[in-house]
């Protein structure tokens, strides 16, 4: 071709071979006809399983139907878009037939153009024949004509795009190319049974990521994905097995670490997952989970246990005010029974106290949380189940509460709600073990402002089992053992003054029912009989009193007695030490305080019961039974000692008195011995 003549017109074929489109067209239209079939086959008789009734058969053929459905749907959308892919190929046939006659035609004008010009380069530029013309207006057409063809066949394809869009609705949903996890969620929840595949897919794969104890900030960031998902069965089910008991454990014990807190995503799905109903096949798994052993009460090498209790007290935590979430009760009453074993073996330390070393962000009381827990619960049997011994009664009261109590209350009223008596009765027993004969608590270990705390709670319990109250007063005014313990309970019971008023309504109430005419009358013995414990119950109060304030002069005679060794050698201190213990009580003397509660001596009984017969020998088996709180006396002030820690040389009178005591008293036994011979 000659310079002049210029480069033609591109005019290749549009993207796309319609064979291959109007191949895909026929396999979209064939899948659509037998996916038009499988949906219905799979709604045939209406979606009915055959040989199958109740609810499980409903929920099945629900699915059918859903699903036959969805197929439908699909197979008419894989029809709608095998047609339009149809029409789409035949389009880019006939594009490209006149495509190929506007190559034909050019090539005819460009070698028409040539033979005219006769292939003779005219060097001044002049085309003196006027092909060069034609054969550029004719280029310029075919130009236009090419870009209207390509322009048809891309705006049927947008629109072919959107029929298939609108076609596949049905799978994707709103997902677009690339956004797999869109798709995957349209599809959770459009088809039948595969949203729990997927949840259980991703549940596990947060279960692993927790095994793996690896980057704590990614395992939370997949705690939170997974959050809203939490109290799906197949989710717990996943989960808590995919964990097993080792992992659970790990995951308890990191919680309680206290870097996560109860609002953390880890927190909430753990609550989440151990409150949602799990498949049957699953529930063995998850039981060997949630009810195994997690805290060790011997544990005396590290703080493992320790820990994992904290982490049983933020996942509580984390579920409080949500029914749906956390363990369930008999769970919950499990992780108490563990929790107060390890606290007695601690000496009954708080365990939040035995770990705590941080500020108050640190997780809080485990316990604590099992009681608002159980007490919150519909069914008031696992609370009453915690409370059925009498250790555990000890440990809740020899404890001291952040809350003063309320959940420990809380607990024993809904407990309360229970029948039977043995909580009720192990409660009171608690309130009295380790007391002594004279009252001396020794032994005892009840905090008495938790005892406070619960006093109203269980004395309403009581009040409501009528046998608790007046059993040990009528089985021969208390035969002793465990009587004893429960009429002495009672008794401390009966000193609050909010409880008191509740069992002497009681005693009153139950009285009118038991009484009858003549000698041997129960109701006389009732009410004598508890007489004679309100009135221990003073006493044992202003008893408890003096014992106090004697635990407290000695522990101050002890320092005192440390200061004076510390400053034996410095004369004028060692004297103001002694002075000052004198004068500020703190040589294991006290000022004894005033015994101002009530008074319930035998006349008392007898004026309530209108001097009945037999009142009086009611009153005194009781008090027998009970015996009578002796508070101590505090010791008078060793005024000797102190001067002759007040005279110089003072140790060596004290030795030379103490010489002249001893042998005046070796005179005095032998003098008794000569009187007693003759």
């Amino acid at each position: 071709m000659t310079a002049l003549v210029p480069d033609p017109v591109p005019l290749g074929p549009p993207p796309g071979e319609p064979r291959a489109v109007a191949a895909l067209a026929g396999r979209l239209d064939r899948a659509g006809v037998l996916l038009g079939e499988l949906g219905e086959q799979v709604t045939a008789d209406a979606g009915a399983v055959p040989s199958w009734t109740g609810r499980d058969a409903d929920a099945a053929t629900a699915r059918l139907l859903r699903a036959g459905a969805l197929v439908r749907e699909a197979a008419d959308g894989l029809v709608r878009a095998g047609a339009r892919v149809a029409l789409h190929a035949e389009l880019l046939e006939d594009a490209r037939g006149r495509l190929a006659r506007q190559r034909a035609a050019q090539e005819e004008d460009f070698a028409a153009a040539a033979a005219r010009l006769g292939g003779v380069v005219d060097v001044s530029g002049a085309d003196t024949t006027g092909a060069l013309e034609e054969l550029q207006v004719m280029e310029a057409a075919r130009r236009r004509v090419a870009a209207a063809i390509r322009e048809e066949v891309a705006e049927d394809a947008a629109a072919t795009a959107a029929v298939l869009a609108g076609c596949g609705a049905v799978a994707v949903g709103a997902g677009r190319a690339g956004d797999g996890a869109a798709v995957l969620r349209h599809l959770a929840d459009v088809l039948p049974g595969w949203r729990e595949v997927l949840l259980a897919q991703r549940a596990r794969e947060l279960a692993a990521a927790l095994l793996a104890d690896g980057d704590a900030v990614a395992q939370e960031r997949a705690a939170r994905e997974l959050l809203p998902d939490a109290g799906d069965p197949a989710v717990a089910a996943a989960v808590l097995i995919g964990l097993g008991p080792a992992g659970f454990r790990d995951v308890l014990r990191r919680l309680g670490e206290g870097s996560l807190s109860s609002g953390s995503a880890l927190a909430r799905v753990m609550a989440g997952v151990l409150g949602a109903p799990v498949p049957l096949a699953d529930a063995a798994g998850v039981a060997r989970v949630r009810e195994g052993r997690l805290v060790d009460p011997d544990d005396h090498h590290t703080l493992d246990s320790d820990l994992v209790a904290l982490g049983m007290g933020v996942v509580l935590a984390a579920g409080r005010g949500n029914p749906a979430a956390g363990p369930p009760p008999t769970t919950v009453r499990e992780w108490g029974r563990q929790i107060v074993a390890r606290e007695r073996a601690l000496g009954a330390e708080r365990i939040v106290d035995h770990v705590r070393t941080g500020p108050a962000e640190s997780p809080g009381d485990p316990l604590e949380e099992v009681l608002v827990r159980l007490a919150a619960t519909g069914d008031p049997a696992p609370a009453a189940a915690l409370l059925r011994a009498v250790p555990t009664w000890s440990l809740l009261l020899e404890r001291t509460w952040d809350d003063d109590g309320a959940a420990f209350a809380a607990l024993v009223e809904r407990a309360a709600a229970e029948p039977g008596d043995v909580a009720v009765r192990a409660g009171l027993r608690a309130l009295a073990v380790g007391l002594g004969d004279d009252g001396d608590p020794a032994g005892w270990t009840v905090d008495r402002g938790t005892a406070a705390g619960i006093a109203p709670a269980l004395a309403e319990a009581v009040v409501a089992r009528p046998d608790v109250l007046t059993g040990p007063l009528l089985r021969d005014a208390g035969s002793g053992g465990d009587d004893r313990t429960l009429l002495r309970g009672l008794g401390y019971l009966g000193a609050d003054p909010a409880a008191a008023a509740v069992l002497d309504r009681a005693v009153a109430e139950t009285a009118v029912g038991l009484r009858r005419a003549g000698p041997g009358d129960p109701a006389v013995a009732v009410i004598a009989g508890y007489t004679a414990v309100r009135e221990y119950g003073q006493r044992l109060g202003y008893a408890l009193d003096e014992f106090a304030a004697q635990d407290r002069a000695v522990h101050l005679q002890q320092i005192t007695e440390l200061l004076k060794a510390a400053a034996s050698s410095v004369t004028p201190v060692r004297v103001a030490i002694a002075s000052l213990a004198v004068a500020r009580d703190l040589d294991g003397t006290w000022d004894a305080g005033r015994d101002d509660g009530q008074h319930f001596p035998v006349g008392e009984a007898l004026r309530a019961t209108g001097g009945a017969a037999g009142a009086a020998e009611s009153y005194a088996q009781v008090a027998a039974v009970l015996g009578t709180p002796t508070a101590p006396v505090s010791p008078g002030t060793d005024w000797i000692g102190l001067a002759l820690e007040l005279v110089p040389g003072g140790d060596r009178l004290q030795d030379v008195a103490q010489q002249v005591y001893e042998q005046l008293n070796e005179l005095w036994t032998e003098y008794g011995e000569d009187a007693d011979g003759g």
